[in-house]
């Protein structure tokens, strides 16, 4: 992908009415809105340091790790996130099924998610990743997901959600060219990543299509044009849209607690999915 982010910083975009700027201007102006990127690394040594230790600490197979070791690790599981421990919604972001799983989440976030970072800012940036991973998780177990639910995938969408949530909401402070370029690169991530779901059973589809969908929305609502202007307060706007995407996730495991039993006792595979839609969020949206 892309990254127009490294010339030496400029002062501001060109002004408006002008001819539109060219990616290098671009490229300057977003450097200087974000000078320093270190969300996408931390996130990605998080990542490996949290898969290291369960190998090499505590015995974890490191191609194949059994459901109930993930499910010990803290992998979000619906009738425990329903019952009591919805913070495996979180912890279940860190933890990955396999070198293949983990190796190929953490490839393509620091593909996207540098580029992604430096347009929202760091604060913006770590929002978006975070409530993206939760909405995943979430989706996944209302929809689908039966056994224990792993990864960052939902969070990994989430970037790419927003990166396109940015270039809808501001396509008049991007460079044509590479607005086209953005365009298709992120069409062709999302149909290749539906045929893979669809292809694939480990995939959980529902995940990734919740981390996408939420990463657009609050990457269209906290997005800002990388001037002064725009970069003033844009960390507080995006802690105030992540707090109420946070309610709003809240709010819908409400309904969850009625369809999934309080001792579910064996449990399926890691990988189990069903054949069909949970009716847990009709009260939700009104079906």
């Amino acid at each position: 992908m892309t990254d127009p982010t490294r010339p030496p910083p400029v002062t501001r975009l060109s002004p408006p009415g002008d001819a539109p700027i060219d990616i290098q201007n671009f490229g300057r102006a977003l450097y200087v809105a974000t000078p320093q990127l270190w969300v996408t690394l931390a996130l990605v040594i998080a990542n490996i340091a949290v898969f290291a230790v369960q190998v090499v600490g505590f015995g974890v197979s490191p191609m194949a790790p059994d459901g109930m070791d993930l499910l010990r690790w803290g992998a979000a599981y619906g009738p425990k996130v329903v019952h009591g421990e919805p913070w495996r919604l979180l912890t279940s972001m860190f933890l990955h099924a396999g070198l293949f799983h983990i190796g190929s989440n953490m490839y393509v976030l620091w593909l996207g998610g540098r580029l992604t970072e430096r347009m929202f800012g760091n604060v913006s940036y770590l929002v978006v990743y975070l409530v993206s991973g939760l909405a995943g998780a979430v989706t996944a177990v209302a929809f689908g997901h039966v056994g224990p639910l792993v990864g960052a995938s939902g969070a990994v969408f989430g970037v790419f959600g927003a990166l396109g949530g940015y270039l809808l909401m501001q396509r008049k402070n991007v460079p044509p060219d590479f607005l086209r370029s953005m365009r298709g690169q992120l069409v062709q991530f999302v149909l290749l990543n539906a045929v893979l779901s669809m292809a694939i059973p480990q995939i959980s589809g529902w995940a990734h299509g919740g981390g996408f969908a939420m990463g657009f929305v609050v990457g269209a609502l906290v997005s800002r044009p990388p001037t002064a202007e725009g970069v003033r307060g844009r960390a507080l706007r995006a802690l105030v849209v992540g707090f109420a995407a946070l309610l709003l996730l809240s709010l819908t495991l409400v309904p969850l607690r009625s369809h999934f039993p309080e001792d579910p006792g064996v449990i399926g595979s890691p990988f189990q999915r069903r054949t069909a839609p949970s009716d847990a969020l009709r009260d939700v949206v009104g079906n």
